[in-house]
């Protein structure tokens, strides 16, 4: 398993849709080698609804769920953040329910 700090580039704040698409682009080409990834928020304050959509919703949508659970971990994300990626997954599979 690759453990991946997005703080490490980005920062404490993660923002933009290009940052998401920067680390999503990373993350992706893990996954797609077979690899397993977690991702460790520590050190990360928040985190915006663009840049969570961006990487994780894109990701989320591209393997589906089941998969996605089992190939990426969100391992220490306070509060806040975990609040925005469950908005954003919520989103994602009301757009794939439709």
């Amino acid at each position: 398993m690759t453990v991946l700090n997005p703080s490490k580039d980005g920062g404490d704040v993660l923002e933009t849709r290009f940052m998401g698409a920067r680390f999503r682009d990373e993350i992706r080409a893990l996954l797609d080698s077979g690899e397993e990834v977690r991702i460790d928020f520590s050190g990360v304050g928040a985190v915006s609804h663009a840049f969570a959509d961006e990487c994780f919703g894109d990701l989320f949508s591209a393997f589906g769920p089941d998969l996605f659970r089992e190939r990426v971990r969100l391992a220490a994300a306070n509060e806040g953040v975990r609040a925005v990626l469950r908005m954003v997954f919520a989103d994602r599979r009301s757009k794939e329910a439709v």
